[in-house]
């Protein structure tokens, strides 16, 4: 957790060290709502939407992401051992037993002490953890630390060293952010001191780990504000171009700071100034720890102004955007020592933000939700704000929002992994799965055809993330030689392929494709049928897809030799 150094803050550290026992838990909702409102905590998840995880020391989840099957990764660091921790959960909130073990994994940098600050998924289901290290592995006094594991947990022996890397720029450096480019290559994101003062310092690396020499100096680039400039949160533009946010100041105070990078690592000048833009919203200490970017190119930064949740809208050019709030910037106050930790935006434009407030005397998770103007989104919560009691003092460190829409933020309680998922909307909406088959043009007796299923969401909710199954069954005759679909499991013996994963409204899954043997023998008509089951849809839908089969005439000649 990183907290800006005014005197209320210093007391919501004090507050979130010592747990309050003295205090009723305060609901998430406000008493006799009606169930299932936006912002209500998820029943399906954990305990009433709740869940912690214990290393056995004193624990917190810096970072989390989502992967593609809906389950859900966090890391960050344990007082036990020292290390790397990561957890993964499955959509229930239950730990993943195919995960490292029992769903938790611990990573030791050869010795030193080890912090994961943010983690991401890459589009080959691997993860990736950065943060920093100190001690027998480090170059320096600390320095950019990096970790790469398989789907299962396991260190991916093919990136850096054994699955890890090291990092020096030539002081005391930290990564606090990461996120991986479509072609795969990693960018980590922090500070170092080899300048002086803290200066923005980021790296970017090739698959295998190795530190990519066209971008900056030798894959390396450092940014100096002027004083003390770290950067807390990372996004990449569909252009490939590199968002960096986090804040710039000395003793007098902070202010919010943004640089965007081209693609070879050198500041954008199309933006703000230079490449660089800082936000001042008139109190000491202004903090951006997140940045997330909209549909509309527009960048959303999300931190602290005054002990407040406070957001700053950027058009594309750095500028702040005006029809955002109050020229470009929102404050939310909680009643206490507020912060935003972490920013996503969802897919109808709505802005959530997710931090921490001490608002009941202890500090609690916290959420807001805005509209595109940034108003608070008063479909939310009480008046678009949550706030979360897990019993003692706790903070939610990163936000992500799953595919249907529901909102999950994990931080810590306590000393443990604290994870809560929220629902986006009130009343559950129901998917409705339909299944269409068809082939191309008529099948030809003693040659191979093609047929091509693709299930589709047509209700208004996505799919729940149980296991959706297809089923075929041929027409007489017909032999299947092949069956197959990206991300389906699918049995050549039984025609029948699963998946769990969600499926949003509106969307369809990567076809299925079958492939079939047309025997001599096999009749000139048939109807072939497939079943659609699951997904949290409880009907059965059905498609036929009617088969004419041509006679050919070497079969034709087969069968007088006969």
């Amino acid at each position: 957790m990183r907290f800006a150094t005014t005197a209320a803050a210093v007391a919501a550290l004090a507050a979130l060290l010592i747990p309050s026992t003295a205090r009723a838990a305060p609901a998430a909702t406000a008493p006799g709502k009606a169930a299932a409102v936006p912002g209500d905590l998820d029943p399906a998840f954990g305990t009433g939407g709740k869940v912690t995880t214990d290393f056995g020391g004193d624990d917190a989840a810096e970072g989390v992401a989502l992967q593609v099957d809906g389950k859900t990764v966090t890391a960050g660091y344990s007082s036990a051992g020292g290390d790397f921790v990561l957890a993964r959960y499955n959509t229930d909130g239950s730990l993943d037993a195919s995960f490292g073990t029992g769903g938790k994994v611990t990573t030791d940098f050869s010795g030193g002490y080890g912090e994961a600050l943010a983690v991401t998924v890459q589009a080959d289901d691997k993860i990736v953890a950065a943060g920093w290290i100190v001690g027998s592995a480090a170059s320096g006094p600390e320095d950019f630390a990096l970790a790469r594991y398989n789907p299962d947990g396991s260190l991916d022996a093919s990136f850096g060293s054994g699955g890890e890397l090291i990092t020096d720029f030539g002081g005391t450096d930290a990564a606090q952010g990461v996120t991986v480019q479509p072609d795969g290559k990693i960018v980590a994101v922090g500070f170092s001191t080899a300048s002086g003062p803290d200066d923005f310092a980021l790296a970017r690396y090739n698959p295998d780990g190795s530190l990519d020499t066209s971008f900056g100096t030798g894959g390396k680039v450092t940014t100096d504000f002027g004083v003390t400039d770290e950067i807390e949160g990372v996004a990449l533009q569909a252009d490939g171009k590199i968002v960096a946010a986090g804040w710039s100041g000395g003793p007098g105070g902070y202010d919010f700071a943004l640089a965007r990078y081209g693609t070879d690592g050198s500041l954008d000048a199309s933006f703000g100034t230079g490449g660089k833009v800082t936000t001042d919203f008139g109190g000491t200490y202004d903090q951006a720890f997140g940045v997330a970017l909209q549909n509309d190119g527009k960048i959303v930064a999300a931190g602290l102004s005054g002990g407040d949740f406070a957001l700053a809208r950027y058009d594309s050019g750095g500028s702040l955007d005006a029809s955002f709030g109050t020229g470009g910037t929102v404050t939310t106050d909680f009643g206490a020592d507020d912060q935003a930790e972490g920013v996503s935006v969802q897919t109808d434009g709505k802005i959530v933000a997710a931090g921490w407030s001490a608002a009941s005397g202890s500090a609690d998770f916290a959420l807001a939700r805005y509209d595109t103007d940034g108003t608070l989104d008063a479909s939310f919560g009480t008046g678009g704000k949550v706030t979360t009691d897990f019993g003692g003092s706790d903070a939610a460190e990163g936000v992500a929002l799953q595919t249907d829409g529901k909102i999950v933020a994990a931080g810590h309680s306590s000393g443990n992994f604290a994870l809560a998922r929220y629902l986006s909307v009130g009343k559950p909406q129901q998917p409705s799965l339909s299944i269409t088959k068809n082939h191309t043009r008529d099948f030809v007796q003693g040659k191979r055809g093609t047929y091509t299923i693709t299930i589709s969401n047509q209700g208004t909710g996505p799919t729940d993330g149980s296991t959706v199954t297809v089923h075929d069954t041929l027409p007489q005759g017909l032999l299947p030689t092949h069956i197959h679909g990206p991300r389906w499991n699918c049995d050549l013996s039984t025609l029948t392929c699963t998946r769990n994963d969600f499926l949003a409204a509106g969307s369809s899954y990567p076809p299925i494709t079958l492939i079939v043997d047309v025997p001599c023998t096999a009749p000139l008509q048939g109807i072939d049928t497939a079943t659609v089951t699951g997904g949290g849809d409880n009907t059965i839908h059905t498609t036929t897809d009617p088969t004419t089969i041509k006679p050919d005439k070497n079969c034709a000649k087969k069968q007088q030799h006969h």
